[in-house]
């Protein structure tokens, strides 16, 4: 450590992989780290859940999906109607 301390390692018992953390989550019978247990973060698993709706839109009005992720005012503009916002 930069300091000089010391960092300890638990070992997951599935992977074998040092890891700083192992979880034990509801309804599990052993603690094993993130990756084998299939844990994700809320965050990645709510990333994409609106690219269907964005899809539609896009597709519905001949655009990429990106500009169809993209505020409102860069659809408007993209339709050539900056008043329009």
């Amino acid at each position: 450590m930069p300091k000089g301390g010391q960092r300890l390692w638990l070992v997951c018992p599935h992977c074998h992989e040092n890891k700083a953390k192992l979880h034990l989550p509801r309804g599990g019978d052993r603690f094993l780290c993130r990756p084998c247990h299939g844990l994700t973060y809320n965050s990645c698993q709510e990333a994409h859940r609106w690219d269907p709706v964005y899809d539609r839109f896009a597709r519905e009005r001949g655009i990429t999906r990106r500009l169809a992720k993209q505020p409102m005012e860069g659809i408007a503009k993209s339709w050539g109607q900056e008043d329009a916002v």
